[in-house]
């Protein structure tokens, strides 16, 4: 054991590594994008993210899980194996990126309980009539929305405060 502290040093070998690994996910994201928007065009940009970001961290772990074994078989993984913390730092950046992009984009850190919820205020609003669930009181306008070809049309003049409007309906056949 010794008395004095020596980081890790980066090497050549380790920087490539990481430059390699680094491009192959980004690769595997360019495509990943690429084929979900050619083959589901209304989903968001946002959408797309959020999959190809699970899609990366989940592939990457079961490589990471692949490796020991694999470098048992093969002498030739064992470089791999040495340096998979390296894999591991990348799967937790995507994975964690995933998580909060989540729930920033969809759930706004608010409830999932049929509510409308502001991200800033946490005020809850029922979708059709615009009224906040009981005990509150207050309610907001509503405006008439329609989904055609994929796209959430809303018509921009707003209903009086707390007027029932008709909730959109989706073409669930066309998705199935």
């Amino acid at each position: 054991m010794s008395t004095t502290y020596r980081a890790v040093a980066w090497n050549p070998q380790k920087r490539r590594y990481d430059i390699v690994a680094g491009g192959l996910v980004l690769g595997f994201l360019v495509v990943f994008l690429s084929v979900q928007a050619a083959l589901r065009p209304e989903l968001t940009i946002e959408t797309l993210l959020i999959r190809a970001l699970a899609a990366a961290a989940f592939t990457l772990l079961n490589i990471i899980l692949c490796i020991g074994p694999l470098a048992r078989v093969n002498r030739r993984f064992l470089p791999l194996l040495y340096n998979r913390r390296h894999l591991g730092v990348m799967m937790f950046t995507l994975a964690l990126v995933h998580g909060v992009f989540s729930i920033v984009q969809f759930h706004s850190a608010g409830t999932l309980n049929g509510c409308v919820v502001c991200p800033w205020h946490g005020y809850e609003y029922l979708p059709d009539t615009g009224a906040s669930p009981p005990p509150f009181t207050e309610k907001v306008p509503t405006f008439d929305v329609r989904v055609v070809a994929g796209r959430v049309l809303v018509h921009p003049q707003p209903h009086p405060p707390g007027t029932r409007v008709q909730p959109a309906m989706l073409d669930v056949a066309r998705r199935a």
